[in-house]
């Protein structure tokens, strides 16, 4: 899902001052900043149609919430960082609810998740480099009420998305 305008200036921040204190990775351009609901890898173009019907039959179902990004830390951890994020800081039942009704209605199609959903925007991606715990700035809260499918390109000068649909969230 994507972030509003004054919350991807606000990780870009948040991104710059890990960079200024010395911490070296390939760092995502604020325009690629998101939030991961189900990871897919590769979809044929004729699944596409599945995946999107599926995704707005699972968000009809939840409604709207704020998600507050109040932690930095890295993935698997800050002392072998792969991934360094902005994320919450504790589980969010309903970030949780809507990552599970999402991921349960594409599996129904075949597609399968090994990881959890962790609610996060990847500022980086390093090789296994060491980093300080920081705290970060205080930032506004995410509206949640929408999930974006995307597709991902690789180029030279990095990854780029591009968005293929959006599903609301269900609103009273």
């Amino acid at each position: 899902m994507p972030l509003d305008e004054n919350l991807r200036i606000a990780c870009g921040e948040q991104a710059e001052w890990l960079r200024n204190a010395g911490v070296e990775a390939r760092w995502v351009r604020p325009e690629n900043y998101h939030l991961t609901l189900a990871f897919l890898g590769r979809v044929e173009v004729e699944r596409i149609a599945i995946v999107e019907d599926a995704v707005r039959a699972a968000v009809s179902q939840i409604e709207p919430f704020r998600l507050q990004l109040e932690a930095v830390g890295a993935f698997p951890n800050r002392r072998q960082a792969r991934v360094i994020w902005i994320g919450a800081a504790a589980r969010v039942a309903q970030f949780d609810e809507l990552a599970a009704t999402i991921r349960a209605a594409l599996e129904a199609h075949g597609f399968s998740f090994p990881q959890p959903a962790e609610p996060h925007v990847t500022l980086a991606r390093a090789g296994g480099c060491r980093f300080a715990a920081t705290q970060p700035q205080k930032l506004p809260p995410l509206m949640i009420d929408e999930a974006v499918l995307y597709e991902s390109f690789t180029e030279a000068a990095g990854v780029r998305y591009a968005q293929l649909a959006s599903f609301l969230l269900h609103t009273k």
